[in-house]
């Protein structure tokens, strides 16, 4: 019903991909699927009414990703969203999760193209290579490795854990407690995405927002960005897990931040112009 209402007063973006929640000069802001996208509620409160936003999710994504399609797959038909709203430059993206990976694809392609992209933001997203040391920590070799680097005794007592959260997942299913976004979302699939794409590295001026439960657990402070991005690099380091980067309260700085950043992005340009 919202989405029938915006659409009212928003311009057709001949796709049921996006969720308008302005009406010009949007930032697009990108997510893996549809369930994660709710967290743009958020961004669209605290960077108010001179930065509007789009949300876009892929196509065809439900609670579980195909493991046939790629990230250039799936960046395809968000690319044409984007121009639809936008036929040209200068493009200011941001992309969570996967978002990331598909935001930086979208990037890449517009540069290549000759569009200019005068602000890119990644969001917990990690390269490739860092998505493949995701999946190899799930691994038994992985886990093997954990307890040697985290101490039995730490892996232990997350191990006991375990019961409980398959309880709640229990709960969960039976419909006598909400869903969470953790619970419902395919890391396994959305990694091996991630792993398997093929990834240029383009120039375009980004911001990295790296969760502190993130660059410990793979032990890089860039995600593995600072190896293959060409462009400059803004570099956030941010307290809390993955989730944590795009929920209160942290969100909320998040958000100070891409509005400060694309405020700048915008003046500069301004003041070229002129």
């Amino acid at each position: 019903m919202a989405r029938t209402l915006e659409r009212a007063a928003a311009p057709d973006l001949g796709s049921d991909l996006a969720v308008p929640l302005r009406s010009v000069a949007p930032l697009f802001f990108l997510y893996p699927n549809e369930v994660s996208m709710v967290t743009l509620r958020h961004f669209a409160k605290l960077l108010g009414a001179n930065q509007p936003v789009f949300g876009i999710a892929p196509e065809g994504v439900g609670d579980r990703f195909d493991s046939t399609r790629t990230v250039e797959d799936l960046a395809t038909p968000m690319l044409r969203t984007i121009r639809s709203a936008q036929p040209e430059g200068p493009y200011h993206i941001a992309g969570f999760s996967l978002g990331g990976l598909l935001a930086y694809e979208i990037a890449g392609r517009l540069r290549a193209s000759g569009d200019q992209v005068a602000w890119l933001g990644l969001l917990d997203c990690g390269t490739p290579r860092v998505c493949g040391h995701l999946l190899w920590l799930q691994s038994p070799r992985g886990f093997v490795a954990r307890v040697g680097g985290a101490g039995p005794r730490r892996v232990l007592s997350r191990a006991f854990g375990l019961p409980l959260q398959g309880m709640r997942a229990a709960l969960v299913n039976l419909g006598f407690l909400p869903p969470q976004l953790k619970e419902n979302f395919d890391w396994r699939s959305a990694l091996e995405l991630g792993r398997r794409y093929v990834c240029r590295g383009n120039d375009v001026p980004m911001h990295l927002f790296v969760s502190a439960e993130s660059a410990r657990r793979v032990s890089s402070r860039s995600l593995g960005w600072e190896e293959v991005h060409r462009g400059p690099l803004m570099l956030h380091p941010m307290p809390g897990d993955h989730l944590e980067l795009v929920m209160e309260p942290h969100v909320r700085l998040v958000a100070e931040i891409i509005s400060s950043s694309l405020g700048q992005t915008v003046a500069a340009r301004t003041a070229v112009s002129s």
